[in-house]
């Protein structure tokens, strides 16, 4: 992920698959939180390494998004 600053428009433009410093973006919440979240179970993911990843259903599920559709 690069220094740039990252902001989030839309669920279509997340991919399935997504770090805790983006998710921490969309969730617009510190990533020691949502790390804590992910540590604890609140929030699903699963570890690459020692990089945590989430999938996009489970965030979307998290903050009770519902999926967008495309025209």
């Amino acid at each position: 992920m690069s220094k740039k600053e990252l902001t989030f428009y839309s669920w279509n433009e997340v991919p399935v698959i997504i770090n805790l410093p983006y998710a921490a973006v969309i969730l617009k919440a510190n990533p020691e939180v949502v790390r804590r979240y992910l540590s604890d179970g609140t929030l699903k993911g699963f570890k690459i390494g020692k990089e945590w990843r989430i999938n996009k259903s489970d965030l979307m599920e998290f903050v009770g998004a519902k999926e967008e559709r495309t025209a």
